[in-house]
């Protein structure tokens, strides 16, 4: 234990002469020396003389009023405590240091030297005007301080002639209380941690606010952590807890390079990138995010553009040789954001938990809200809930844009709110605009094993099938009578080829769409689409008279095209829908158009006219099908009730609940499976032409003339409820089955 001489007080520059044991020549100031193993009570103004002033290890300086001034002060580890106050200082500190300590006239020099110091703790407690000169020495390099508190301060950068990162750090642990102003000069992000041996890194209540970024072959990002060991083979060395609160950044613009997929020219607010084998813990909470765009120049204005904008990316990848699953885990939440660029959050890695993301939006920018990506196909396992989008959109991707986008297995999404405030057309030569078909999706879907839970969709857009396996979709709502009023798709549902999806429980309230499901693909080669719709409520407005898209509920795309091989698109389509009301039929020209291949069931199905039309397109009021032969494939009707309500007179003669049209006549091939058919107001309960039934079938139809109903495979059996009989068809005529 090193026992220390009693306290020596220095009190102006002739006590110090007399405690400094020795000088040497460094550079062309004098280097002097205290003496060992005592504790210096400063008590009074030191002037240094220009010289250098190193304090022993075993030492330490105590300031009771005044400082040194004319010099710098080099430390050893040394302990300075009181109201230090020190033009320049160097070295080593035990003990926390605040800006205010130094007496520096230039503030960039000064926070380039407080940065600099060997010290555990740095204090900022007082704003920063900062000014560079010309040059590309410009980033303040912070390689031993593990803790930059700002007690609430302001740095405000000037005159930046080419980008740059403010700040670079090594060993940083915390950040927290500053708030930095680029004043729309060149940077390229405020804060960069690289990778080392830090067990967390905490940053708190911290502001960027106005960078631009002119140089397109570079980009910006906010803040970097990286967290990925390139060098050595045990990700371990990487563990760490990483904590972002409060954070915010606003006005951040990168010029673009036109290639969306490269880093260069894009923006980043928060970037995390982490060793997937390493158990990095992050947690991103509170943060915002405003005007973060790509951006291009035309006669002197800038304009924004689409490219990579991002505000908060997290991501890891997997090293080479390391076949296990990603340890990392991820959870974000209470993220805010106005006009944020492409996207709002962006994660590419497993085990990710996101909650209460709301974001608005008045450019053409927009991607998404939320994107899960999923690069090395190894990431799954997310848990998502609360989204809120609200805002325009325009030309995104070649598939549209999303409010969630996930390439995740095992995700599973809950409550998202998706409300489209406008739709604007864009042409592809255009940077400022892009493609011409601004489809919207409240959800992108790329991937197996996800469940959307409390969909709800205001404004018109489209939910899309994708062709993955296990998609579900339950309690799902659809309002497009505020919102925007236009869009691409004609389809609230749109599948792809190979689709499989669930959707329990659906509400809709269309004034715009004119189609339940539309398919808008057709490829040959292509695998059936499987749609099942349980416990649905639908209502179509009406389409205006000057319309030419009339309503239909399901109908594909027309699938007679052919390549030049003379192949047929054909999009199979096995739809099942059960337990199903809709409302206001009159306003649809007819049910469900049969331009699919593939199995339908429709079963338990409610048809409520509040009027009966006098056109012709309205004859057939439960549904127009048209069967294509299609061999070994099914179309089943149970249980569909036509209801009309106080509707009486002469509307109600010729209409039939269901019509059925072979449109290629005199062919055996699609089985029809009918039972139940019931109505209120019409002469035929089903109403067939040229449909040849298939093989035997065993099926009852409720029907008012049986004898009207048409010719069917031999065999085939109807019941006249009115009568009690049961008919079959003998191959020439109805034969009345007696018990």
């Amino acid at each position: 234990m090193v026992v220390k001489n009693t306290q020596i007080i220095i009190s102006n520059s002739t006590d110090l002469k007399c405690n400094i044991i020795g000088t040497e020549s460094r550079d062309s100031n004098q280097h002097a020396y205290l003496s060992e193993n005592a504790d210096y009570v400063i008590n009074g103004d030191i002037d240094l003389n220009n010289r250098l002033l190193e304090i022993p290890e075993t030492s330490s300086l105590i300031f009771k009023r005044g400082g040194f001034y004319n010099g710098t002060i080099k430390g050893n580890h040394t302990s300075m405590t009181g109201n230090v106050r020190v033009e320049r200082l160097e070295g080593s500190f035990s003990t926390a240091i605040r800006s205010s300590y130094s007496t520096m006239e230039t503030d960039v020099d000064k926070l380039k030297v407080m940065l600099s110091l060997n010290v555990p703790t740095l204090i900022l407690d007082e704003d920063y005007s900062l000014s560079f000169p010309n040059g590309n020495d410009k980033t303040i390099y912070c390689s031993h301080i593990q803790h930059i508190i700002g007690e609430d301060i302001i740095i405000s950068a000037t005159n930046s002639d080419a980008p740059f990162v403010l700040i670079s750090a090594s060993v940083l642990k915390e950040l927290c209380g500053i708030t930095f102003n680029g004043n729309n000069t060149p940077f390229s992000g405020f804060l960069t941690i690289n990778n080392s041996g830090q067990d967390y890194i905490k940053i708190e209540n911290v502001n960027v606010i106005n960078i631009i970024n002119s140089i397109n072959t570079s980009n910006i990002k906010g803040f970097y952590i990286n967290k990925y060991n390139e060098v050595g083979n045990d990700p371990t060395s990487c563990n760490c807890d990483i904590s972002i609160k409060n954070v915010r950044l606003s006005g951040l613009w990168q010029k673009g390079n036109e290639h969306i997929t490269d880093p260069e020219g894009s923006v980043t607010g928060i970037q995390v990138y982490m060793d997937a084998g390493a158990k990095v813990n992050v947690k991103i909470d509170q943060c915002r995010f405003s005007d973060i765009h790509c951006y291009y120049t035309v006669a002197d204005a800038e304009h924004i553009m689409y490219e990579d904008a991002t505000g908060l990316f997290v991501h890891s990848a997997f090293k080479e040789g390391y076949n296990g699953e990603s340890n990392n885990h991820i959870e974000i939440t209470n993220i805010q954001g106005h006009n944020f660029g492409k996207r709002l959050v962006k994660t590419d890695c497993s085990n990710v938990n996101i909650r209460n993301v709301f974001g608005t939006n008045e450019y053409l920018d927009f991607l998404c809200l939320v994107g899960l990506n999923n690069s090395y196909s190894r990431f799954k396992h997310a848990s998502v809930k609360n989204l809120h989008y609200e805002g325009v959109v325009g030309f995104s991707s070649n598939n549209g844009s999303y409010t969630l986008a996930t390439a995740m297995r095992y995700t599973m999404v809950e409550n998202i709110i998706s409300k489209v405030t406008g739709i604007t057309a864009r042409t592809p030569s255009d940077q400022e605009t892009g493609t011409n078909y601004p489809t919207f999706y409240p959800a992108s879907i790329n991937a197996d094993d996800v469940t959307i839970r409390d969909l709800h969709m205001i404004g018109a857009q489209t939910v899309y099938l994708p062709a993955n396996e296990n998609i579900r979709f339950e309690n799902v709502t659809y309002d497009d009578t505020e919102g925007a009023i236009n869009s691409y798709s004609n389809g609230i549902f749109m599948p792809m080829y190979g689709a499989s999806s669930v959707i329990d429980g659906l509400k809709v309230r269309a004034h715009h769409k004119r189609r339940l499901i539309a398919c808008n693909y057709k490829n040959k080669h292509f695998p059936s689409s499987d749609i099942l719709i349980n416990d649905a409520d639908l209502e179509f407005a009406e389409p205006p008279a000057t319309s030419t898209i009339k309503n239909v509920l399901v109908e594909g795309q027309d699938w007679g095209i052919e390549d030049d091989d003379c192949e047929k698109f054909i999009h199979i389509l096995n739809l099942t829908m059960k337990n199903c009301i809709c409302r206001h039929a009159e306003n649809f020209s007819r049910f469900p158009l049969r331009k699919y291949l593939g199995r339908w069931t429709l079963e338990n199905i409610k048809f409520v006219y509040e009027t009966i039309p006098e056109s012709d397109d309205f004859k057939s009021l439960g549904g127009c099908f048209y069967v294509y032969n299609d061999v070994a494939k099914t179309l089943a009707l149970k249980d569909i009730t036509v209801v009309c309500t106080n509707i009486t007179g002469s509307n109600l003669i010729y209409k039939r609940a269901i019509y059925l049209e072979d449109r290629v006549p005199g062919m055996v091939g699609t089985q029809v499976h009918l039972s139940n058919i019931r109505s209120n107001c019409t002469n035929y309960e089903v109403f067939t032409v040229n449909v040849c039934w298939g093989e035997y079938i065993d099926s009852t139809v409720c029907r008012k003339q049986y004898d009207q109903f048409g010719a069917a495979q031999k065999g085939f059996m109807v019941k006249d409820y009115s009568a009690g009989i049961k008919y079959v068809w003998s191959g020439t005529a109805w034969v009345a089955l007696t018990v």
